[in-house]
C-alpha cells in the first residue's frame, strides 16, 4: 500500500535500488505504518528507510560514545575515586575503633581529598569537552542526514 505522496526514487546518491524486502504485518500494523508514513508526508518505503537510517546512526553514536576516550577516562576516574573513598573509610574505621588517628592517617585523608578535588576538576573539563563534541557530532549528523535525503 504505497502512497503517492512522494516521488519514487530508484536511485539514491547515484546507487541504483534493485533490492526488495518483503515483510508480513497484521492489518493493525499496516494501518499504523501507513499512518506514520502519511504523517511524515512520505511513502512507506521512504519512511522505513529514514527510520532505519536514524536508528542505525543512533546505535553507531552510542557505540562511539561508549568506547570514546572520554568515557574511558571517566571510568578510570570513577575507579580512582572509589579506591580513595575505600582508603578513607578504612582510616575512619580504624580511627573509630582505636579512638585516634595518627599524623599519617590525617595526611593520607588530606592527600585523598586533594586527589578527589583534582579528579573532580578533570571531570568538569571532560564534561565541557564532551558537550562541545556532542554539539559538533549533532551538526555533522544533521548534515549527513540532509545529504542522504537529497
Amino acid at each position: 500500500m504505497e502512497t503517492a505522496m512522494a516521488r519514487k526514487q530508484f536511485h539514491i546518491n547515484g546507487e541504483p535500488r534493485r533490492e526488495r524486502i518483503y515483510i508480513r504485518v497484521s492489518g493493525k500494523e499496516k494501518e499504523v505504518i501507513a499512518s506514520v508514513a502519511k504523517a511524515r508526508d512520505a511513502t512507506i518505503s521512504r519512511t522505513f528507510l529514514d527510520l532505519f537510517r536514524d536508528e542505525y546512526l543512533r546505535i553507531e553514536r552510542e557505540q562511539m560514545e561508549r568506547d570514546s576516550p572520554t568515557v574511558q577516562e571517566l571510568r578510570r576516574i570513577r575507579s580512582e575515586i572509589w579506591h580513595i573513598g575505600h582508603n578513607i573509610n578504612q582510616i575512619a574505621r580504624l580511627t573509630n575503633t582505636e579512638l585516634g588517628a595518627t599524623h599519617e592517617d590525617v595526611t593520607a585523608i588530606n592527600d585523598g581529598l586533594e586527589r578527589c578535588e583534582q579528579l573532580l576538576s578533570r571531570l568538569d573539563d571532560l564534561v565541557v569537552k564532551e558537550r562541545h563534541l556532542r554539539r559538533d557530532r549533532s551538526v555533522r549528523t544533521h548534515d549527513v542526514i540532509s545529504d542522504q535525503k537529497k
